[in-house]
């Protein structure tokens, strides 16, 4: 998601009443056609944006996985983690394990809605198919001595 269709949704979600696309794009210091082209992603995406003349934009019950979403009830004044919400992966694990090796953070998230090739225990095959749950791995910086992690 690219960051002005990002900032767009994360003020729909604040928003209670319905926002224009003008004070939208002073709010975001962006212009009114980035606004309106934010919307269509968003809309793309499968975000229900309701557009009314002379009211502006409101966001529906919004069903569609997204970092904006899940930080929306992050509670107020605690740091935000990093976070990666994706609608498919071949592995949250091998996704998470890639970051860490890029200096990801301790509590660094990695959601999708599927996995192509997870692994379970064992490295086991793990069935883990589109819109039927949802797959997370957490990265967690230990500074226990490895032959200690199992504890």
């Amino acid at each position: 998601m690219s960051t002005v269709s990002s900032s767009v949704l994360s003020a729909l979600l604040k928003a209670d009443a319905p926002v224009s696309g003008a004070a939208l794009a002073t709010q975001l210091h962006i212009s009114r056609a980035a606004v309106w082209k934010a919307v269509q992603l968003l809309r793309e995406q499968g975000h229900p944006i309701l557009g009314t003349p002379r009211q502006g934009y409101r966001l529906l019950r919004d069903s569609v996985l997204s970092r904006e979403g899940i930080l929306r009830f992050w509670p107020d004044g605690q740091a935000k983690p990093e976070l990666a919400v994706l609608d498919t992966v071949d592995s949250t694990n091998a996704y998470a394990k890639a970051r860490a090796q890029e200096g990801a953070p301790d509590g660094f998230a990695v959601i999708s809605r599927e996995q192509t090739s997870g692994r379970g225990r064992y490295g086991r095959h793990f069935e883990s198919p589109g819109n039927a749950g949802l797959y997370l791995s957490l990265l967690v910086r230990s500074s226990l001595p490895l032959n200690d992690a199992v504890l």
